[in-house]
């Protein structure tokens, strides 16, 4: 990998001397960052256990789903019947359902505990997520990683219901 990295800087750059000072620095700070890649396997992995960690179905059913296609199914299903089912809410979204969970999950639905936004640091969990360390957790603020974590959340309900 790292002769792969190297030929293509030096593609890039045409200068030997200049490319091994950039490839360098370039693999000391690929080597210090240990974070997982927000479409990664592993990543996906984290947030399914996060989703079902934080799901809770009392008050919505008395028979709770118990298996994760079933679990994202019903969180997406609650979702749109209280945010996202009416044209109003379709024009007031542009068809942006994305914007419509992120608005939803912002409201604290008590189906899927989402308190990152208000009660806990959405940068901690995020960082759990992506395990990252504490000097990459620094380099976020509360209102990203509230926002990407919610994505995170719903990419990964959405890519489970969608699975035929």
């Amino acid at each position: 990998m790292r002769h792969f990295i190297f030929n293509m800087l030096v593609c890039s750059t045409g200068n030997i001397r200049a490319t091994n000072k950039l490839f360098n620095q370039y693999y000391i700070l690929m080597e210090g960052l240990k974070m997982l890649k927000t479409n990664s396997k592993q990543t996906t992995e984290n947030v399914k256990r996060y989703i079902i960690n934080h799901f809770s179905p009392e008050g919505y059913t008395e028979t709770p789903p118990e298996e994760w296609h079933k679990i994202a199914t019903f969180i997406i299903e609650t979702f749109r019947s209280e945010k996202y089912y009416l044209i109003e809410d379709f024009k007031y979204y542009k068809n942006n359902e994305l914007a419509a969970f992120i608005d939803w999950a912002q409201g604290l639905p008590s189906i899927l505990d989402t308190c990152y936004f208000y009660n806990r640091s959405a940068i901690d969990d995020l960082g759990d997520i992506l395990e990252e360390t504490q000097e990459e957790r620094n380099k976020h603020n509360e209102s990203d990683a509230e926002q990407c974590l919610t994505r995170l959340i719903y990419k990964v309900l959405i890519m489970e219901v969608n699975k035929k």
